[in-house]
């Protein structure tokens, strides 16, 4: 078991850590998806987290509280797999083909020329 140090000091740390600032930069397709009766984080903050991030959807489950995946994992996954198209990223153009290597002349029999060696005498 972890020492009961070591969990104060994460939850310390946990506590202080504040990523908010940088919500506003993700670039990704992003589903918050909350329990309504969420006990452990309340859902305003859910509802603030889908605010911050550009783009964002909000999915309240009804009747679900902190542990979606365990209360509820067949809503979730229709929730996940619903997230609109919209939000996904455009797709991106291929890319550039450089130029291709030149092929190798071929003889009328369609074998390969090869240039033999000069020979010395």
């Amino acid at each position: 078991p972890t020492p009961p140090a070591v969990r104060v000091a994460l939850l310390r740390e946990m506590a202080r850590l504040d990523l908010r600032p940088s919500l506003a930069s993700l670039g990704v397709p992003t589903a918050v998806v909350h329990g309504a009766l969420d006990r452990v984080i309340a859902p305003a903050l859910g509802a603030e987290l889908a605010v911050a991030i550009p783009g964002a959807v909000l999915e309240v489950v009804p009747g679900a509280g902190h542990q979606l995946p365990l209360e509820r994992p067949d809503r979730l996954a229709a929730i996940l797999a619903g997230v609109p198209a919209a939000l996904s990223p455009p797709p991106q153009p291929p890319a550039a083909a450089g130029p291709c290597p030149p092929r190798p002349a071929r003889d009328a029999g369609g074998g390969t020329r090869r240039s033999r060696p000069a020979v010395s005498s």
